[in-house]
């Protein structure tokens, strides 16, 4: 079974069932053999899940040292830095991950999300931009650069990508939502701004999903 199905079948069995039982199990597979590689990921997503997140790191690092190239363990590493606030750290594993498989698009969308933590702002936004790329119909990737142009007031921008998430997902209440506070602020007189003053107008486009 390569990486990607173990990867795939670790995360099916946390969702299938309770949380607490599978930990159980886990932990002890886990005693019986400690370099499982299998069990090490299923554990550390559980553990991830449960918000153990200091746990899940130390089981995802334990899995790295047996698979150092394995981008769903770097993955994983990153998320759970970017939970206990090591935001750098985080961008880091996520950057390795994508070097080793450019493909991994949650990775991609995780990466996005982190560079907005370390305001790098636009290596967010290629990010994201290349996310629609790959997926134009995406309609919470929409939202998600929606809320990044809204964030830094290019309330056009967010505009655009509302109404295009819309056509996609007339129903989406969040996406029609955020459309009105947008083109309300738009239409919002604004005042006159200081040289180097921070934009007054900020809309927070909620995301969720459909």
């Amino acid at each position: 079974m390569d990486n990607k199905a173990k990867q795939a079948r670790a995360a099916k069995m946390v969702e299938a069932e309770d949380w607490d039982a599978v930990r159980q199990k886990l932990e002890a597979r886990l005693q019986e053999e400690p370099e499982d590689l299998e069990t090490l990921v299923s554990l550390g997503l559980v553990l991830q899940y449960q918000k153990d997140y200091e746990g899940a790191r130390d089981l995802f690092e334990r899995a790295l040292k047996l698979e150092p190239t394995n981008p769903a363990i770097l993955n994983g590493l990153g998320v759970v830095c970017a939970h206990l606030g090591e935001f750098e750290q985080a961008r880091t594993w996520l950057e390795q991950a994508l070097a080793i498989d450019g493909d991994q698009n949650d990775t991609l969308k995780n990466l996005a999300q982190v560079c907005l933590l370390c305001e790098d702002y636009q290596k967010a936004v290629e990010t994201y931009q290349e996310l629609l790329q790959r997926y134009p119909t995406d309609v919470e990737t929409l939202m998600e650069v929606a809320g990044l142009y809204a964030s830094v007031s290019d309330l056009d921008s967010a505009r655009l990508l509302l109404q295009r998430a819309l056509e996609l997902e007339p129903e989406h209440r969040f996406a029609r939502e955020a459309l009105q506070d947008v083109e309300t602020a738009l239409t919002r007189p604004q005042p006159e701004s200081a040289p180097g003053s921070e934009p007054t107008s900020k809309v927070e486009v909620k995301r969720s999903e459909a």
